[in-house]
């Protein structure tokens, strides 16, 4: 089974554990608890959140260190304008370096 349908059944099974739908395809014997007994396991509601898989070995859980939400914010925290209180649209690099030029501390990592 190639990556992209591990990662598929597995975004199925979390949606089935937080919404209560049945995985709307045939999920090959064994696959669920193939994940459920390894040790990083958090629950399938926590896919994403606290563990994942990598493409090097997506049969294999690994802990996150931030959830996929996480990771979206603080790149767009990066890239996307900032309107200033002032109503000014600048670059959230002009941002972040007016708020270290008053004293501030970086929320960029």
């Amino acid at each position: 089974m190639d990556f992209k349908k591990i990662k598929r059944l597995l975004a199925l099974h979390r949606a089935e554990a937080l919404y209560d739908r049945p995985v709307p395809v045939d999920v090959p014997e064994g696959f669920k608890t193939s994940f459920e007994c390894q040790k990083n396991f958090r629950g399938w509601s926590n896919y994403h959140v606290t563990w994942d898989v990598f493409e090097d070995d997506p049969w294999k859980c690994v802990l996150r260190e931030k959830s996929q939400e996480q990771e979206w914010n603080e790149i767009l925290e990066k890239v996307c304008p900032v309107i200033t209180p002032e109503g000014e649209i600048i670059t959230a690099e002009e941002w972040e370096q007016r708020g270290l030029n008053n004293g501030g501390e970086s929320n960029v990592q």
